[in-house]
């Protein structure tokens, strides 16, 4: 007679620990991307604003899956989604963060020239995915739909805009609107715990 199965229980403390810590080596191998493409090149004014703006995608992402975030998932509070919906979540995001990974190192090694719209789709289509999930993650943990839509959308505009041209477009204009359309829900999270910290 074939064994009846039995139900596993995750231990989800764990389970967020080890999540955080896979999230953290994947942002870790981003930074290792651009420190080698760095690495291999001579430094221009070009180098230092693509380099210095991939550092603050990757900073930033980390602010928010980490500082901010449960089970390695941006803005995720502990317990605000059972393991299974985790799981899926962490595993749309790790894999948007890989991508941008690859074109971040790429977009150092060409900063003085264009980047062309395959590898430019790919960069923000990995970051509209990584902002989805944030929407995903701040939904679940009970904040207003107003206030995610205020986080995430203004992000998800300029992604757009940057997706959309044809041919090749300057990495040095590209660069800069990925990193805001990252760093402004770092912003208007900060922001809005000052906010609720003071009327505390």
């Amino acid at each position: 007679m074939p064994p009846r199965p039995v139900l596993v229980a995750a231990d989800e403390e764990h389970l967020s620990e080890r999540l955080g810590l896979f999230v953290i080596v994947v942002l870790g191998e981003g930074l290792i991307q651009i420190v080698t493409a760095a690495g291999g090149i001579d430094w221009d004014a070009e180098v230092y604003v693509v380099a210095g703006c991939s550092f603050l995608i990757l900073v930033s992402l980390w602010w928010l899956s980490l500082e901010r975030g449960d089970n390695g998932l941006p803005m995720l509070s502990r317990g605000a989604l059972p393991v299974r919906l985790s799981l899926l979540l962490h595993w749309l995001f790790s894999g948007a963060l890989v991508a941008l990974a690859i074109v971040l190192g790429e977009a150092v090694t060409e900063a003085d020239a264009g980047l062309a719209r395959a590898p430019r789709l790919l960069v923000t289509g990995a970051l509209m995915l990584c902002l989805l999930v944030l929407a995903a993650s701040s939904l679940a943990s009970g904040r207003r739909l107003a206030v995610v839509f205020v986080s995430v959308l203004p992000g998800v505009a300029v992604l757009a805009a940057v997706a959309l041209p044809h041919g090749d477009v300057s990495s040095v204009a590209v660069l800069p609107l990925l990193t805001a359309a990252v760093v402004w829900p770092v912003l208007h999270a900060v922001a809005r715990e000052r906010a609720s910290a003071q009327a505390g």
